[in-house]
């Protein structure tokens, strides 16, 4: 298996002959590993090492020809240095079973010791990359260079980092190597909040009395839902990964145009909401009885880029656009979808319309 041609591509990036910079081939998701088929995990120990220790985002950065692998330590450590979550460390309190989170100082974590340098790329390479990251230890970033290709596996824990993370370092690799180049001293951009500030705010924001106050709220939201008791059994010797189907769907011009203009203005309704809906309709005709009326409401757990600047006080704002870390947010939804059939759904019917009405705001009535 070539693992090129077997990660998920989830950003492309076309660049011209006299760029010089290091650019994005492929996002690999932590899930996407083949070897997480392979593997033949024995015990309970080998499966949390292998699905908490090494949960992680991985990257695929072309570098420019010119790179070596002393380069390459120049940049990663330049990003190590600057950036605290690369560094971070996971105490595991052994009574309590609670985590807390520890940075050392810039310059504790030795860029060389992160880096595995190879001639030509193999699947073991990148799964014993991947296999050196322990957050017990502070090993949040293990790299493989590939030196006959110049590319870079840049390998994160999901704890580190999020997608927005990966624009943030990207550039600072690209700014690291500049300077680098050009015979400077590397200092990458600096200001903006820090992850600890952050989580800070969002401990002091939790316990505001408005927030508080819609802690009941929330209860009825997981209470009334019944899809859980709908869904089929779980069967551990067939629901793996290895057996997961896989479904991809392009939308033409004239739809996306659609989605995006027309049905968010008809409707008052964000994109992200209609979307929301169209697959709580298709979840309730995959639940339901076949006449695309599920009878119960469709809970859906719904994630979030979670950098909402707005949570801070006027008078003591916050700047993340170059914070690296996991900002994931995630709330849950409850739809309730009764009155309208799916061959109703497939024809556009009138009653579509109403249902989504209806809908939208069952979501604008959940709390802030």
């Amino acid at each position: 298996m070539n693992w090129k041609r077997y990660a998920i591509t989830v950003l492309v990036v076309l660049i011209a002959a006299h760029i010089t910079g290091f650019v994005i081939h492929a996002v690999i998701l932590a899930d996407d590993y083949k070897a997480l088929v392979d593997q033949k995990l024995r015990t309970a120990g080998e499966l949390y090492r292998f699905m908490v220790d090494q949960f992680n985002q991985t990257v695929l950065v072309q570098a420019p020809a010119e790179v070596r692998e002393a380069d390459v330590v120049v940049v990663l450590q330049a990003l190590l240095d600057r950036h605290a979550t690369l560094r971070l460390r996971v105490d595991r309190n052994g009574a309590s079973g609670e985590w807390s989170l520890l940075v050392p100082d810039a310059g504790t974590v030795d860029a060389r010791q992160c880096l595995h340098t190879i001639d030509a790329f193999s699947d073991e390479a990148l799964v014993a990359a991947r296999s050196r990251l322990n957050p017990a230890t502070g090993a949040m970033l293990s790299a493989l260079w590939v030196s006959n290709t110049s590319e870079l596996f840049v390998i994160v824990h999901h704890l580190a980092v999020d997608a927005v993370s990966w624009r943030i370092m990207l550039e600072d690799l690209n700014i690291a190597w500049a300077q680098h180049r050009a015979g400077q001293p590397v200092a990458l951009p600096t200001g903006g909040t820090s992850f600890q500030r952050w989580a800070a705010l969002l401990n002091d924001y939790a316990r505001h009395q408005d927030v508080v106050a819609s802690a009941d709220a929330w209860k009825r939201v997981t209470q009334v839902s019944g899809t859980a008791a709908l869904l089929p059994a779980v069967q551990p010797a067939v629901d793996t990964f290895a057996t997961a189907g896989h479904l991809s769907v392009q939308l033409d011009a004239e739809t996306t145009s659609m989605l995006l203009g027309a049905a968010s203005s008809a409707f008052h309704a964000g994109v992200q909401d209609i979307l929301l809906i169209g697959f709580a309709l298709a979840a309730a005709e995959f639940l339901g009885d076949g006449s695309g009326i599920c009878g119960v409401p469709i809970a859906i757990d719904v994630e979030g880029h979670g950098r909402h600047e707005e949570l801070a006080r006027s008078d003591n704002p916050v700047d993340l656009s170059r914070t690296v870390g996991w900002f994931t947010t995630k709330y849950p939804v409850s739809l309730s979808l009764g009155g309208v059939s799916w061959q109703q759904v497939i024809a556009g019917d009138a009653a579509l319309g109403a249902a989504l009405k209806d809908a939208k705001e069952q979501l604008r009535a959940l709390p802030d």
